[in-house]
């Protein structure tokens, strides 16, 4: 970044010469890009600035979407102690943005900021309705199926921002809403794959017949009408005899298993062992079948 980003500039209106104010109050303030270098300049002990979180910001803002989230800039007299990377960001994308500020604070009190427990997905799906047990399982079934619908593998471990998450549920909540009501509702001991796992694939096959979904993951789960030539019946009893042997798999291996019994299902096929659904040297990760 240049250095004249930083440099000493003259205050640009009454409210530029907000750092220098030593009663306390606060304001909200449309912050130009000629405001925000000005209080920069103010910028004599912060940390050292994330890139990621700054491009991400900039980003935002260039696009619209930056939205006030209630986190003041706040000044100490004489010194920023806290909104160097939205300063920074104003500045770089070259947009006016308005910003809650709070002047006149105790200096010792940086210290104590951004300390507190990051919001998770979790915290966002909980704000948007879901109970106690949906907001923490679907908030890790969630960056699968976001990337599934992203054209990424279901193993994938990408993981995405709150805002993200939240928007994707809301945009696709006619559709996730029944996979996690009837997922809520199978039996959850012995756990044999993890909820967040069986919702992920719940959902997927759901897009392609969510009868035939429904179906799969109520005989894996309970272990009911399964015959022993069923491809669900080796799935099951790959997946118990791992619960009972305390055999960790990856997600690419669970994943893999459940898509392959799942193709196998949608052919009719019937299987003699397990090996069908294992995941053979050179081929790659099965397509989920129509």
């Amino acid at each position: 970044m240049s250095q004249n980003l930083f440099e000493k500039s003259k205050p640009v209106n009454s409210q530029a010469d907000i750092p220098m104010r030593k009663g306390y109050g606060m304001e909200t303030v449309r912050v130009t890009p000629e405001i925000a270098q000005h209080w920069l300049t103010f910028n004599v002990s912060n940390r050292k600035l994330r890139q990621e979180n700054l491009s991400r910001l900039q980003l935002d803002m260039e696009r619209g979407d930056w939205r006030q989230q209630g986190d003041p800039i706040r000044f100490a007299f004489g010194k920023l102690l806290d909104g160097q990377h939205r300063l920074t960001a104003i500045v770089l994308s070259g947009q006016t943005i308005p910003m809650l500020v709070v002047h006149g604070i105790d200096p010792e009190t940086q210290a104590n900021m951004d300390t507190g427990r990051s919001r998770t997905p979790q915290d966002v799906l909980s704000i948007e309705g879901l109970d106690a047990w949906e907001a923490p399982v679907f908030g890790a079934a969630v960056h699968i199926i976001i990337s599934y619908s992203r054209g990424l593998a279901l193993f994938s471990s990408q993981k995405y921002l709150n805002r993200e998450v939240r928007n994707f549920y809301l945009e696709h909540r006619a559709s996730i809403d029944p996979t996690i009501r009837f997922c809520k509702n199978l039996p959850r001991k012995p756990t044999i794959l993890p909820f967040s796992r069986v919702i992920a694939l719940h959902y997927a096959f759901a897009q392609v017949d969510r009868d035939a979904a429904d179906d799969f993951m109520s005989k894996l789960l309970t272990g009911d009408s399964i015959g022993g030539g069923s491809p669900i019946f080796w799935l099951r009893q790959r997946l118990v005899s791992d619960a009972i042997n305390k055999q960790k798999r990856s997600a690419y291996e669970q994943m893999h298993f459940c898509v392959a019994t799942w193709n196998g299902v949608r052919r009719g096929s019937t299987y003699k062992n397990e090996t069908f659904m294992r995941p053979r040297e050179g081929k790659p990760f099965p397509e989920i079948a129509q």
